[in-house]
């Protein structure tokens, strides 16, 4: 293999000017994890001036987001493999917690005890940003904002996992808009859209902070409703059963008519796809 035609001197300097203008943020750490040297861009990112940093312990830049036990496995892992790499949150001097892309490489001595840490980090809160917006898309109905048939089976079995353990009951509440498609007809898609948004709302406003309320379809809504304790629990369930009937405004006021069927958890079933399909049923009855 062709060697390089650099001395030793040449890559040092070389080396030390990549390091010092990468635009990676860059620091070295010792053993006793306090910091020894920052480039530019960990300035930059961070806040914190060179003189700030140096000698400061390493746990400076924690953002407290993450258990110690977390930080202890990066140790370790750099003790046993030499190299880590994930996502941290940091925090900046402003007090700002940020996500960052880390990685830690571990420098020996020449009798192969660990000297040094050198992590790489780049400030991925943009990255981060649309990833949460990119989930939310996948887990939320477009139009409402609500839940989606995917989020809800996941809520339905931890609701599921939660009522077995503590022993508790809970309802799954089917809703359909009757006659749905004259609304569309009369008021157009638009119009259609603002009762279905308008609707989710009035239902919502009658839940509680641990009940879910989703949209799975065009005009299918499914509630779950945690903790029953007494019958008040499934009072409002009743009475929207009774009166059949929503006001809403879209600008102008229109009635809106369901109808609604409940399963009941473990009665009416003790999973997911049981409770969906006996609460869609006892709506389907009631529609008759």
């Amino acid at each position: 293999m062709k060697k390089s035609p650099l001395k030793s001197p040449e890559l040092e300097r070389v080396g030390a000017t990549v390091l010092e203008q990468a635009a990676e943020a860059i620091a070295i750490i010792d053993r006793e994890l306090r910091i020894q040297w920052v480039n530019k861009a960990f300035e930059l990112i961070t806040g914190y001036d060179e003189g700030e940093v140096v000698g400061q312990p390493l746990r400076i830049l924690r953002a407290d987001m993450h258990p110690e036990a977390f930080y202890d496995d990066i140790l370790q892992t750099l003790q046993s493999r030499g190299r880590w790499s994930g996502e941290v949150w940091r925090r900046r001097r402003s007090g700002e917690a940020f996500p960052a892309m880390l990685t830690v490489t571990t420098v020996y001595d020449d009798s192969g005890d660990i000297e040094y840490f050198v992590d790489f980090f780049n400030d991925v809160t943009f990255i981060h940003g649309d990833r949460e917006r990119l989930e939310s898309l996948v887990n939320h109905d477009a139009l409402t904002g609500l839940p989606n048939r995917r989020l809800l089976w996941d809520r339905l079995e931890t609701a599921i996992q939660r009522a077995e353990r503590r022993e508790r009951q809970f309802a799954v509440v089917f809703i359909d808009l009757d006659d749905f498609k004259q609304i569309n007809d009369s008021l157009g898609h638009r119009g259609g859209d603002r009762v279905l948004q308008s609707f989710a709302s009035v239902v919502q406003e009658r839940l509680r902070s641990v009940d879910t309320l989703a949209r799975v379809g065009g005009d299918e809504f499914v509630v779950i409703l945690e903790n029953l304790q007494a019958p008040c629990d499934l009072e409002w369930v009743s009475q929207l059963a009774q009166e059949r009937c929503v006001d809403v405004e879209v600008p102008e006021p229109v009635t809106v008519h369901a109808s609604i069927g409940c399963a009941i958890y473990p009665g009416d079933g003790r999973d997911a796809d049981s409770l969906y399909r006996a609460a869609d049923a006892a709506m389907y009855e009631e529609k008759k």
